[in-house]
């Protein structure tokens, strides 16, 4: 049994909308509404959605009312807005699956593949390999494909942009990872909590996560500007 948390709260700079990037559509659908869809189709206990408090009155439709919303304070980052959930959480779910407003084109296979291997791992990350990343986490793994560390893109070096990688961001991880999550710390730089802080924690512990390898590679890069929006109206339209 797992548990939908979907992350909702950024701040959609990059996209220069007077909404949120979550309402823009799609298909008809906003962003958004196809990411509670694809949620559904996973068959969770329940669905959560951690949002900023002023998009609230977009969801007083009926069809939203078995779905639980969280709102996270300020913009603090993934690791924030997870914690935010995980803070509050009392029900009886071992797995929690994570997934973005933002990025509603996952492959349903995909994450099916995730909840099985959930079963055997902490946590299991969706990457994608691509050597034209520019802006996107990138998943360090070992020979055994264990994941030793995501590096935000903004803090990599030079060989780590070798790594060819990729993290979605979509994640799938039981209790015990949870509740590590509460031991992230901001980030110098950025000045935000990263949820994949979480693989360097467990890690410390020896425990360690592994990633499953998806061919989507536009549907799970996620939509942060204009162009990725405009890309993504175009494939998936």
């Amino acid at each position: 049994m797992h548990t939908a948390i979907i992350l909702a709260a950024g701040n959609s700079s990059r996209i220069k909308n007077s909404k949120s990037k979550i309402f823009l559509k799609i298909k008809k659908n906003t962003l958004i509404d196809s990411t509670i869809s694809l949620a559904k189709k996973t068959n969770p206990a329940e669905i959560y959605i951690v949002i900023k408090k002023k998009d609230f009155i977009y969801f007083k439709s009926k069809k939203y009312r078995n779905i639980k919303f969280l709102f996270q304070k300020k913009p603090l980052g993934t690791g924030d807005a997870f914690k935010t959930f995980i803070n509050s959480y009392n029900g009886s779910s071992n797995n929690f699956l994570i997934l973005y407003g933002d990025t509603p084109f996952i492959n349903l296979e995909d994450i099916n593949k995730m909840l099985k291997l959930i079963n055997k791992n902490p946590i299991i990350i969706l990457g994608f390999k691509t050597n034209k990343n520019q802006d996107l986490g990138l998943i360090k793994v070992n020979k055994k494909k264990q994941v030793l560390k995501i590096i935000e893109y903004k803090n990599a070096n030079k060989n780590d942009k070798k790594i060819n990688i990729c993290n979605s961001g979509v994640f799938v991880m039981n209790k015990m990872a949870a509740n590590y999550t509460k031991k992230i710390a901001k980030d110098n730089i950025a000045k935000e909590y990263y949820l994949t802080e979480i693989i360097k924690i467990l890690k410390r512990q020896k425990i360690f996560t592994k990633v499953v390898i998806t061919k989507n590679i536009l549907g799970s890069k996620g939509i942060n500007t204009i162009k990725d929006y405009k890309l993504n109206k175009i494939f998936f339209n």
